[in-house]
């Protein structure tokens, strides 16, 4: 018999980013208000963590802490609790050591934290974006703009397709040829017009004679 090798099975990652999601969805839902006030005394902690890992996790937990700090505060009614909830359970899941991946672990202890942060921003744009056309904030720092991909970009620096132009010129050339159509049948409604009244008269004439 010949010996056939067994396809090696590729190994699917024991947590995926969907897995940080929906416990990030179930975890909000569970927020209350005095919850949010409890964690605004670790603010400072969380922002010195933060700006410790990257300038951008930094100031997306900045300006997660100023959103809470100004709900808490009753100065942003407008902003959707479900906003609220993401970014504050996003805050306690980033101060907390021992959570899925516990933050002792060399490398990767706090690539989760940086995660489920992204997430919550993700899930909650249009509360946070709310919030910084509020207060006059650029949220560029936070959803910075998605650039166009080599083919798009050089889609938009193209001229028009030949399929384009070709469907232009038919266009115009139909314009054209009705344009002509127009006064050929003025011309043979003249014509009978002029002809019917001869008709009418030769025929009174007929009659009279």
């Amino acid at each position: 018999m010949r010996f056939v090798p067994k396809k090696e099975s590729k190994k699917e990652p024991l947590l995926r980013k969907d897995d940080f999601s929906s416990y990030l969805e179930e975890k909000a839902r569970e927020m209350a208000p005095r919850d949010v006030e409890a964690l605004l005394a670790q603010a400072e902690k969380a922002r010195e963590s933060a700006y410790s890992l990257s300038d951008r996790i930094g100031n997306q937990m900045s300006l997660a802490i100023e959103l809470l700090t100004d709900h808490h505060n009753g100065e942003c009614p407008q902003i959707p609790y479900y906003t609220i909830s993401l970014l504050a359970e996003a805050v306690y899941y980033f101060l907390d050591p021992n959570d899925v991946i516990p933050d002792w672990i060399p490398e990767i202890g706090r690539l989760d934290d940086a995660l489920v942060v992204e997430l919550a921003f993700e899930r909650g744009v249009d509360g946070v974006r709310r919030y910084c056309a509020w207060k006059g904030i650029d949220d560029s720092a936070i959803y910075p703009p998605v650039p166009l991909r080599p083919a798009a970009a050089a889609i938009a620096d193209e001229p028009a397709p030949k399929t384009a132009k070709k469907v232009a010129k038919k266009k115009s050339t139909s314009a054209k040829s009705k344009s002509k159509a127009k006064p050929k049948a003025a011309k043979k409604k003249a014509k009978k017009a002029a002809k019917s009244p001869r008709r009418a008269t030769a025929k009174r004439k007929s009659k009279r004679s």
